[in-house]
């Protein structure tokens, strides 16, 4: 007969641990307040409204520009005619070139 392993030295294995039971509905906790100053509020802001008002702003300028370029740039456009004579000399899209060298 085998003498007897003592205990300390017989491997620990997934197999010996004592298996530990799972409640079936995971604990519910009660909802708490959260601070006034980080609940979402529907009011804006004071820095939403400048930040919105610097945007509304800024389109109002790009618009005054843009209106200013058009005006400027119809005393100085060029007849209708000219430009189709020149887009028919250069558009060259989907023509053959023979080159020899």
């Amino acid at each position: 007969m085998l003498p007897p392993i003592p205990q300390g030295l017989v491997p620990v294995t997934s197999q010996h641990d004592v298996a530990k039971p799972q409640p079936a509905v995971a604990p519910v906790v009660p909802v708490q307040e959260s601070a006034k100053g980080s609940a979402v509020s529907l009011d804006r802001d004071e820095v939403a409204a400048a930040q919105e008002r610097a945007r509304q702003e800024q389109r109002r300028r790009q618009q005054q520009r843009e209106a200013e370029r058009d005006e400027a740039g119809e005393a100085q456009q060029i007849p209708a005619q000219l430009v189709e004579d020149e887009s028919r000399e250069l558009s060259r899209k989907g023509l053959w070139v023979d080159i020899s060298v």
